[in-house]
């Protein structure tokens, strides 16, 4: 579903499910370091998780990466407007 919408919203040089620093970045723009994190409620219910996430956040955050975190009702119903974000991300990270 999104390297579809990233496709189709004219994104190119992403990476599903990369390794980085000891985790697994579910997209990735590796050249300008822009993380794409896809956030889904039946997969963060749990303390543990949500935790694992922060660290995650927070460790790729210090190495330099710009990550964003968008829901699946986001791709779903707001997909314009994820692409924009992305984009805007993008253009910051290789100014």
């Amino acid at each position: 579903m999104t390297g579809r919408l990233f496709t189709e919203g004219g994104l190119t040089g992403w990476v599903a499910n990369m390794p980085a620093h000891g985790y697994v970045i579910d997209f990735a723009f590796p050249d300008v370091k822009v993380a794409i994190e896809i956030d889904g409620f039946a997969f963060h219910r749990d303390t543990q998780t949500f935790q694992r996430d922060r660290m995650k956040r927070k460790l790729l955050t210090a190495q330099g990466w710009t990550v964003l975190n968008f829901t699946w009702v986001d791709l779903v119903e707001r997909p314009a407007e994820v692409i924009a974000d992305v984009r805007a991300a993008l253009e910051r990270a290789a100014a």
